[in-house]
């Protein structure tokens, strides 16, 4: 038994463990070369992503650590997701997917992860650091939305289908994907990969022949995991022009910053509930926060004052809203309050408000959680 890097020579064999191991575990047909076209890639550059364990030269287990440079606001954070944690079904119980954790903790500290996600069972990762947090807000739009309050919305939008080969449509959706609060790094092809990720259809939204926003939808045409749009109102035309043309229920989802589209939809929608963004394993909680406390003070405004947190087994860090700025840094200041990673991690970033996690003081109240949110064509 050996741990190796993977190169694209292994790339026949990730794919089949792949499709193989989750096929069993879903009960259903799994195809990663279509559901993660941007991991599939058959190069040395996508295939290092992943640490597998060989027996006599067979790969029988694997996982992935996928750097994704992140922008925050105007700050830049390094998240890296681990997954694609897989074992072959005829070598299952020798312990290869703590092996590979255990590896994937030592990489997330050689790149310099800022924060580190995965999907899974919650408890099975909480010994790694991961913790369920952030905040997604999920809508579901139907035709009695629409007809009671948006009768005249979406008239003279259009859709087209994106291809691969529209540097026009493509130029036109980075830009929109690149003004919003939090975005990953989408280089070269990566923005076509991620649109079309998890087999859905990017399509372009047209009014009266001008480019206004677009959207990526499932098979089904009923869920619509990403959407942007040059306005709030254009945003609203094309989501009931969408709602109009599937003639279903349309679920869509916010991030935490969007904070108009959720105070418009949350008072609309049919159906509306807030989650957890995912379970993130967050590594530097001052440079984090720091970040994200700033994009917060850029559309709502913030009360003066400062909050310092002891982070058992990590450091002591200081919110602070003053005249001098905003931000977080660590700190030799006295604590208010002790917590452990898994409570600071949803203490500051929720979904819960702060005081679900441990008792706070009123200012902490005022500015948690922070809008950490996770765009779910981003999933690795």
């Amino acid at each position: 038994m050996e741990i190796v890097r993977l190169n694209k020579n292994d790339y026949d064999e990730l794919i089949a463990l792949l499709n193989g191991a989750f096929s069993r575990k879903n009960n259903r047909e799994m195809d990663f070369e279509k559901d993660l076209p941007k991991m599939c890639v058959r190069d040395d550059k996508h295939m290092s992503n992943h640490l597998g364990i060989k027996e006599d030269g067979k790969l029988v287990a694997v996982i992935g650590i996928y750097p994704l440079p992140t922008v925050i606001g105007q700050e830049e954070v390094l998240f890296s997701t681990v997954g694609n944690i897989a074992t072959h079904w005829e070598y299952t119980g020798k312990g290869y997917m703590s092996l590979l954790l255990d590896e994937a903790m030592k990489e997330l500290e050689i790149i310099g992860a800022d924060v580190s996600r995965l999907g899974g069972l919650r408890q099975r990762y909480a010994r790694y650091g991961y913790e369920s947090c952030g905040q997604n807000y999920h809508f579901t739009l139907t035709a009695h939305n629409v007809k009671n309050c948006f009768p005249c919305a979406g008239e003279n939008v259009e859709f087209i289908q994106i291809e691969k080969t529209d540097k026009n449509a493509f130029a036109f959706a980075r830009a929109l994907y690149e003004k919003s609060g939090i975005y990953l790094k989408r280089d070269g092809d990566d923005m076509y990969n991620c649109m079309v990720a998890w087999q859905n259809i990017p399509y372009l939204a047209l009014k009266n022949g001008q480019m206004v926003g677009y959207l990526c939808v499932n098979k089904a045409e009923n869920e619509i995991s990403e959407m942007y749009a040059t306005t709030q109102e254009e945003y609203e035309n094309v989501l009931v022009a969408w709602q109009k043309r599937v003639q279903a229920n349309v679920v869509f989802h916010i991030p935490a910053y969007d904070i108009n589209l959720i105070r418009k939809f949350s008072g609309i929608c049919e159906g509306m509930y807030p989650s957890s963004a995912s379970h993130f394993k967050i590594i530097h909680f001052e440079k984090v926060a720091n970040a994200l406390i700033k994009l917060k003070a850029s559309y709502t405004p913030l009360q003066t004052g400062e909050f310092i947190m002891e982070i058992d087994g990590y450091a002591t860090i200081k919110l602070f809203v003053n005249e001098r700025g905003v931000g977080c840094v660590k700190t030799q200041e006295k604590a208010q309050i002790k917590v452990s990673k898994a409570q600071a991690s949803r203490l500051l970033f929720g979904p819960f408000a702060p005081q679900y996690t441990a008792e706070v003081p009123t200012i902490a109240s005022a500015w948690l959680p922070l809008p950490l949110s996770w765009n779910l064509q981003n999933r690795v």
